[in-house]
């Protein structure tokens, strides 16, 4: 079995635990965020954030990452990479649902219950 010190990782910034940088930090990655988030909003296009990233229509993926890219900038004054991924959701078949009855919801959640 091997065992790791996982707060090795944490050494080269241990000195800035408990001194509010980290609250800082955070501060500037929500006015990041909102930036971005007004940005579409002002056009009626609206992005979701999700962690460090925005959910958004695929047709605003370039302006999106602009958006990001220069949001950082204004905040930083530098720049940062920004990871692009396009997720696609299968398509539906378009056939109506399968009707279901009261009895069998009633049957299904006698199944199940306590």
């Amino acid at each position: 079995m091997i065992i790791r010190d996982e707060t090795a990782v944490y050494k080269p910034i241990e000195h800035l635990f408990f001194t509010g940088e980290g609250n800082k930090l955070q501060f500037e990655d929500s006015c990041i965020a909102e930036s971005v988030m007004l940005q579409f909003a002002a056009i009626d296009a609206p992005a979701l954030p999700v962690h460090d990233s925005f959910i958004m229509h695929h047709g605003y993926g370039g302006e999106l990452e602009e958006a990001m890219r220069r949001a950082f900038y204004e905040r930083r004054e530098s720049d940062i990479p920004v990871k692009q991924e396009v997720i696609t959701w299968p398509v539906s078949d378009d056939s109506p649902p399968k009707s279901v009855s009261v009895d069998e919801v009633r049957e299904a959640d006698a199944e199940y219950s306590q």
